[in-house]
């Protein structure tokens, strides 16, 4: 990836952080394919664009799910090596909280 490429991908959105991090994504997805010598803004169709889209948004969400389920692993196992009821039913409950995330993905 060329150093305009990556400023393209750096530059500010007025848009949401979500849209703005699947618009990143799509951008950086789209130079890496094998259309990477066309330009985002002016070579390519929005439904193209759409269709990168739709795979960065995927591939966020499965990043956000995976990540989710690991941090409510490591709250199971805190829950597990507790030295009291408390500290035991407070992880419990934080890894309870992770997963009902994880479950809005």
């Amino acid at each position: 990836m060329t150093a305009d490429r990556r400023a393209a991908l750096a530059e500010e959105s007025p848009m949401s952080d979500r849209a703005a991090l699947v618009e990143k994504v799509a951008k950086a997805i789209f130079y890496e394919s094998n259309l990477s010598h066309l330009l985002w803004e002016d070579e390519i169709s929005e439904n193209d664009r759409n269709l990168f889209r739709v795979k960065a948004t995927a591939a966020i969400d499965l990043i956000r799910a995976e990540t989710l389920e690991e941090a409510a692993k490591v709250a199971e196992a805190h829950a597990t090596n507790a030295s009291g009821p408390v500290e035991r039913a407070t992880s419990e409950y934080i890894a309870a909280a992770i997963r009902a995330l994880k479950r809005g993905t």
